[in-house]
């Protein structure tokens, strides 16, 4: 057997190997689960988050953390709840999470009663975390991202400066 053929075999078994473990965290975990292996574990994980846009909407979606005056997030069996209005921003007095990570967010658009989840490969995009610091020396926290197509987020006009979509 050649050289070549060797090194195929055993790149085509790591990514065997590395998609059939993505599929079971994916697929099996649910994210209160994944949470309580990572803190089982010493890594401080951040709550689950249940994402919910209204129904059709398209566009960028943004939360403000730590506004003084505006109403703390709703909480759901430890689950955090950010349910957008209809201009697609939040501002809550919520203190932003310590760490942010992908497995704990969750997206849905709400259909009247149900909750239809997004997928993140196909409708949510350009998400981002951004922490401003002002000249007094304070700092303010931000999440947001992006509900459409891909020909969509590429036309939109970008939130922030510098924020591009990647070439796939």
């Amino acid at each position: 057997m050649n050289l070549g053929r060797m090194v195929g075999i055993i790149v085509a078994l790591v990514l065997l190997f590395a998609g059939a473990v993505f599929f079971v965290f994916r697929y099996t975990f649910t994210t209160g689960g994944l949470r309580e292996i990572q803190t089982a574990v010493g890594i401080e994980a951040p709550a689950p988050e249940r994402h919910i846009v209204p129904e059709g909407f398209r566009g960028w979606l943004s939360v403000d953390y730590g506004v003084d005056g505006m109403p703390p997030l709703r909480d759901e069996d430890g689950t955090v709840v950010f349910e957008y209005p209809e201009t697609g921003r939040i501002e809550t007095s919520t203190a932003a999470p310590v760490s942010d990570g992908l497995l704990h967010k969750r997206y849905f658009e709400r259909h009247g009663a149900e909750l239809v989840p997004l997928s993140r490969l196909s409708q949510i995009w350009g998400e981002y975390s951004l922490r401003a610091f002002e000249d007094d020396g304070s700092s303010s926290r931000s999440f947001g991202f992006f509900v459409g197509t891909m020909g969509e987020f590429r036309a939109s006009e970008r939130p922030l400066p510098g924020l591009i979509p990647l070439k796939r």
